[in-house]
């Protein structure tokens, strides 16, 4: 997830039968900006004001601090199984980055800025969307780009592998959602709303995936052919992210107003009701998102030195 799109808050609120759960308390050197989690939740990746990287793993002792580059981080990204990391650069290069927070390659995939970055399952692709091209593939062992997607204008905003790493999904900035096989190729197109598509997701078992954007609603795909299954209702505000459940029976939304693109709501789609429901919070607290095992995880700022990580029951 963007750290534009994660400044979100879901601190002490119920949206019908949903609690939250304390999964753990951080400690940082320094505010933290944006975060996010990976190897189920078992680690928690996020940037600091200084734009460097810090990371936890359980039972989330000290923080690791990488000073990958002189250059701020602006967005992270992390493999599932936690041994990558990579890291887009306000120069609009993408470092990749090993535990050990060791620079393993130097993808120059831009020369603005990264919008969204994905990895597959197995992390040996990477897939970057930038503000000044179609996505991009990338190989991150040899680093090399592999392909580059195209859009009938503008660039792309999102992407998304599927579980298998056979497919990635690119969000473009004409209205259209590409699907493309694990060489880059294209395999189908289709629209996704009359405005522009900001984030998508797939459901746990690749199946499917969901997409949401300025349209304010949330729709989701038959990942096999690109087909719309259905769409969710609108609350009259665009969609800035989105993140799917671990059962894939929930997405979880953010709201931003039309003017300020300020957080004004997180909803909650049960796929089960077409209906966004507001979740009762403070939007101005929560500094990320990620899933474990069973769980959406919300990251809360306790302050300039203190993390909470928050499950949704």
């Amino acid at each position: 997830m963007k750290p534009l799109i994660l400044v979100v808050g879901l601190i002490a609120a119920t949206c019908s039968a949903q609690q939250l759960r304390s999964e753990g308390k951080l400690e940082s050197p320094v505010p933290i900006v944006y975060a996010t989690t990976c190897q189920n939740g078992d680690r928690v990746v996020g940037i600091g004001k200084d734009g460097d990287i810090y990371s936890w793993t359980t039972p989330f002792g000290a923080a690791k601090h990488f000073h990958p580059a002189d250059v701020k981080v602006g967005s992270i990204a992390c493999s599932s199984d936690g041994k990558w990391i990579a890291a887009g650069l306000r120069s609009g290069t993408v470092l990749l980055l090993n535990g050990a927070g060791d620079v393993t390659q130097r993808l120059d995939a831009t020369k603005h800025d990264v919008q969204a970055m994905a990895f597959s399952a197995d992390g040996s692709l990477l897939g970057i969307a930038t503000n000044d091209s179609a996505t991009q593939l990338w190989d991150t062992r040899k680093g090399q780009r592999l392909a580059t997607g195209s859009t009938s204008f503008g660039a792309s905003t999102a992407v998304a592998f599927a579980p298998d790493g056979k497919l990635y999904v690119s969000a473009d900035e004409d209205t259209v959602i590409r699907g493309f096989d694990s060489t880059g190729k294209e395999i189908y197109k289709a629209e996704a709303d009359a405005l522009e598509p900001f984030a998508v997701a797939f459901t746990p078992d690749g199946k499917r995936f969901a997409v949401a954007g300025g349209g304010g609603t949330i729709s989701l795909f038959d990942a096999g052919s690109g087909r719309k299954l259905q769409t969710s209702a609108t609350n009259g505000n665009p969609i800035f992210n989105i993140m799917m459940s671990p059962t894939g029976k929930q997405i979880a939304a953010l709201e931003l107003d039309d003017y300020r693109l300020e957080p004004v709501a997180i909803t909650l789609w049960d796929l089960k009701d077409p209906a966004l429901k507001k979740v009762d919070v403070d939007v101005k607290t929560v500094i990320g998102a990620g899933t474990n095992k069973s769980d959406l995880l919300l990251i809360k700022s306790d302050g300039p030195n203190n993390l909470s990580l928050w499950s949704i029951q």
